[in-house]
């Protein structure tokens, strides 16, 4: 199982959990250092590598391939993965926009593992962000072109500013909240 806090980033507050009383244990030291901190838990999926694509205003402008570096359970380029340009589906590009329009993103890193079958399959997402981190993805995409040109070049169309939903649509993520029953007195 895999433990993330909601302020993590490049991979740090990602937590591979082992047990149940490693969890325990770990829930309480967060809770100790923050009592407010959100966490949230996946079933871990064993994987070679993922993927990262760059969504700018219900448009892939970028994807790029993450493989997890030896001696790890992560993907993340701050933690040792060296990316590689990577070309999505078109259910791929489909479902990322999807993904990015669930949390009303302007600029997303939507990060998934591939399906097997990946012209058939939906990806299996890990996580949305409504704040990526562009270096790995600039880096490996910079013979093509600039990520961060192409973002620029989205916005100074200011009809886009208008683009933006005032609600996310939250028909991919179910309700809003969920009740937790509170079992370690922290």
């Amino acid at each position: 199982m895999i433990l993330k806090t909601s302020n993590g980033s490049r991979g740090v507050g990602v937590i591979w959990v082992e047990s149940k009383k490693s969890l325990e244990a770990t829930v309480q030291l967060l809770y100790r250092e923050n009592e407010y901190i959100d966490v949230l838990l996946q079933e871990y999926i064993e994987t070679k590598y993922d993927v990262r694509a760059i969504v700018v205003a219900g448009d892939v402008v970028g994807s790029m391939k993450r493989p997890v570096p030896p001696g790890d359970f992560r993907s993340n380029v701050a933690q040792g993965s060296e990316p590689v340009p990577h070309d999505l589906t078109q259910l791929e590009i489909d479902e990322c926009i999807k993904a990015a329009k669930s949390v009303n993103g302007l600029v997303t890193g939507v990060d998934f593992i591939p399906a097997n079958d990946r012209e058939r399959d939906k990806p299996f997402f890990i996580e949305v962000n409504s704040t990526p981190g562009l270096i790995g993805i600039e880096e490996v995409l910079q013979k093509k072109f600039s990520i961060t040109t192409e973002i620029l070049k989205k916005f100074f169309n200011r009809t886009r500013w208008k683009d933006h939903p005032a609600k996310p649509d939250r028909s991919m993520i179910g309700p809003r909240s969920y009740k937790v029953k509170n079992t370690q007195g922290v």
